[in-house]
């Protein structure tokens, strides 16, 4: 697993060139695009250890990834590795810096056709969907010490209607009435996280970007995941599938099934028999696996096992290694 990063890290890292009018035009970015710089961190390692963060935005996100980036690079520190002194800039936006592809910004998350730096999101080192700040190493123990075995037979998702000024396939799905057991809920009430272990099958739906933070959450839960892969089409270009650093582990029929979603802009013609294909598919995967129990438990058990391949110590590790690596790029 290790090696499959490794190789994603150096393809992200060796799309750019580096030099000093790279860092000064981050800089100018950073300090002046009203559109950007709100989402954005400046972070100077000097000695691997970060001597400055400068940022515009005093939000949690922020604060907790510059908190997993200094436990990265103690972590290297006790291995007895180095980092070159550098800059970085952090986009920790949901979106992504489009109009930037020549730039190596970080980022969670991208399309697969455009350039970034991917690096794990801030929710590794501080979510609270058990109601506390909690690492990823203890929301996985929490889940395993409060999840059954039992499951309802249900496709299930619960989530706030993002989305709406777009797909709404949140709130289509709510809405609409299938002739298998499917439970779409929209508000915003809190769950624990560990509740959707009770259920059979588990959606993870498009919200106003085409990932989401959710995603890894589900495979900790040993039910089948299906992931609503939503392509946007807009007039002027096309959105590729989106992925975040740990996504290139996962393989589509292996790990999780997979529903492509064609959306056009402004096409509601074209959404219509889109969102129908959706909902032919999820009943052929319900009434499939319902009859395929094996196959159903080789998919869960693959993603449950490779899920808890990545503890504390292997997002420190890739983010030391993702930092080490950029750095050296700069002579």
């Amino acid at each position: 697993m290790k090696e499959e990063l490794i190789k994603a890290i150096h393809n992200d890292i060796n799309t750019f060139q580096y030099n000093t009018s790279i860092i000064n035009d981050m800089n100018d970015i950073f300090h002046t695009n009203s559109k950007y710089k709100h989402n954005m961190i400046k972070i100077i390692i000097k000695d691997t250890s970060i001597i400055t963060t400068e940022y515009h935005n005093d939000s949690e996100r922020i604060i907790d990834i510059i908190n997993l980036i200094t436990k990265s690079l103690d972590f290297g520190k006790e291995k007895g590795k180095y980092v070159k002194d550098t800059i970085m800039y952090i986009y920790v936006s949901d979106v992504y810096p489009f109009e930037y592809q020549y730039l190596p910004f970080f980022c969670f998350a991208k399309p697969l056709d455009k350039n970034g730096i991917l690096i794990p999101d801030n929710t590794y080192q501080c979510q609270k969907l058990i109601k506390k700040c909690t690492n990823w190493d203890d929301l996985k123990k929490e889940i395993k010490k409060k999840c059954t075995s039992s499951k309802e037979n249900i496709i299930y998702f619960k989530g706030a209607n993002t989305g709406a000024d777009k797909h709404n396939i949140r709130k289509q799905l709510s809405n609409d009435y299938f002739d298998i057991p499917v439970k779409v809920i929209i508000n915003k009430t809190f769950i624990p996280l560990y509740n959707l272990c009770k259920y059979k099958y588990l959606l993870n739906l498009p919200g106003h970007q085409p990932w989401s933070y959710r995603l890894k959450y589900l495979f900790l839960m040993k039910s089948l995941v299906i992931n609503i892969d939503v392509i946007q089409h807009y007039k002027n270009n096309n959105n590729r599938e989106w992925r975040t650093f740990y996504d290139r582990l996962f393989e589509p029929n292996k790990d999780f099934i997979n529903i492509y979603y064609n959306w056009y802009e402004n096409d509601d013609t074209k959404n219509k028999i889109e969102y129908s294909k959706i909902k032919e598919q999820l009943i052929n995967i319900y009434n499939h696996f319902q009859s395929h129990q094996k196959e159903y438990d080789n998919i869960v058990n693959n993603a449950y096992k490779k899920i808890n391949k990545i503890t504390n110590e292997s997002i420190y590790d890739n983010m030391f290694y993702t930092i080490r690596y950029y750095a050296n790029k700069f002579v």
